[in-house]
């Protein structure tokens, strides 16, 4: 049985969690190297962590599909911690995704969009269809 409590800290530690794409988003798309930092990325993140937020780095860099091996994923892995270091960029972890889509409250990506709920399927579709690609 699963106690309420334990219902109730998961959600509120879940409220506290960004997730945030690497590529284009937190820094600019240069693959396999890694681009500058985006502009304004720095000072916000620092706002988040001071405000209490968990930013968690998530990337398809890592992901181990189309045969990528654990060694080229753990590369990856290293080449963006160095490279948050480098730049000063603050976060609290980098997930590799082995353990499925980090649960948070918001995702920061460069190719989201965001449902609304309702017949919002219609608008999505509509702006998907209307990009041409």
């Amino acid at each position: 049985m699963i106690r309420s409590e334990t219902l109730f800290a998961t959600a509120k530690k879940e409220r506290k969690t960004i997730v945030v794409d690497f590529d284009n988003t937190i820094a600019k798309d240069a693959f396999p190297l890694v681009g500058k930092p985006m502009p304004g990325v720095k000072k916000a993140l620092e706002k988040l962590i001071d405000a209490g937020y968990e930013v968690v780095v998530y990337t398809c860099r890592m992901t181990r599909n189309e045969g990528t091996t654990k060694a080229e994923s753990n590369e990856q892995k290293e080449l963006i911690s160095e490279w948050l270091k480098e730049n000063e960029i603050p976060y609290t972890k980098i997930e590799d995704g082995m353990e499925g889509k980090p649960r948070a409250l918001f995702t920061i990506d460069d190719r989201n969009l965001e449902y609304h709920g309702g017949d919002d399927w219609e608008h999505l579709s509509s702006y998907i269809l209307s990009q041409g690609t």
